[in-house]
């Protein structure tokens, strides 16, 4: 990455590295497309999934909430939410 930084830095203003470099930016959305879709069929099994991954962009990008502090936020309602009901003790007096 060095050099090729150090190669683009002299010839950064001709066509043809502008050219590759945006196919490689066509192609690493596509990667990082391809990864989210792959770790979100497991992960967004529930119609409130989506619910929270919506709450979360909102949060963020329309109200301007911090990004460390909305995802746990969302985080820990989520959790919450997805908590498993409390076992009953049984009744150990016979």
């Amino acid at each position: 990455m060095y050099i090729v930084g150090i190669v683009y830095r002299q010839h950064g203003d001709h066509a043809w590295a502008t050219a590759g470099l945006k196919g490689v930016a066509a192609a690493a959305v596509g990667l990082i497309l391809s990864t989210v879709v792959q770790l979100s069929k497991n992960s967004l099994a529930g119609k409130f999934d989506f619910i929270f991954m919506a709450a979360t962009v909102l949060a963020i990008n329309r109200f301007r909430q911090s990004v460390p502090r909305t995802p746990i936020v969302v985080g820990m309602l989520a959790i919450l939410f997805h908590r498993p009901p409390r076992a009953e003790k049984a009744n150990t007096t016979q």
